[in-house]
């Protein structure tokens, strides 16, 4: 039982169409899809009662993005942010996107039992940004085999990195 909080993306609209575009492709294709994946999975003990999260959760990553909320019917949360920079618990921004960069996940939160139940994911667009008509599959494609130093694909390797394999991935990291 995953919940996005998607705030931070969707505050990024409006910057150009084709980023546009892309974050509806996240948020109706990508995490669903990433979801559903770590769902048919990974088995959990349910999160009993609510998960409070508050302004300065991620040691204040997302203060001024997020309103403090309770969220029921869930076992983990994750906060997903398409940013440059973030912010670092001294009140500094931290470059988070270099050239081969695709995304970074982690966890935030963790209950008494040491089970993160709070996490966040940045995806990293700005390569997307430069071409409108480049699509960001094809950039994440191509930056996972450079970054993984892998051939083009062939017959072999029919399966490509797409946005939802990124989040998938990230997830991962969040659990």
């Amino acid at each position: 039982r995953l919940h996005f909080i998607t705030d931070p993306l969707e505050a990024r609209r409006g910057e150009t169409e084709f980023l546009d575009t892309q974050i509806d492709d996240i948020l109706q294709k990508a995490l669903p899809q990433a979801a559903q994946t770590w769902s048919q999975h990974l088995s959990v003990f349910p999160v009993a009662g609510t998960i409070d999260i508050s302004p300065d959760v991620c040691y204040g990553t997302f203060s001024g993005e997020i309103d403090s909320m309770q969220i029921t019917n869930a076992d983990m949360v994750i906060i997903v942010s398409a940013a440059e920079e973030l912010d670092t618990p001294d009140g500094e921004k931290a470059p988070v996107c270099g050239p081969h960069s695709l995304a970074l996940g982690a966890a935030c939160t963790l209950d008494q039992w040491d089970r993160p139940i709070v996490g966040f994911i940045n995806l990293c667009l700005q390569e997307s940004n430069q071409s409108d008509d480049v699509e960001l599959d094809r950039l994440v494609s191509q930056a996972f085999r450079e970054a993984h130093r892998l051939q083009s694909p062939t017959a072999a390797e029919d399966r490509r990195v797409d946005a939802a394999t990124i989040f998938t991935h990230e997830i991962g990291h969040t659990l």
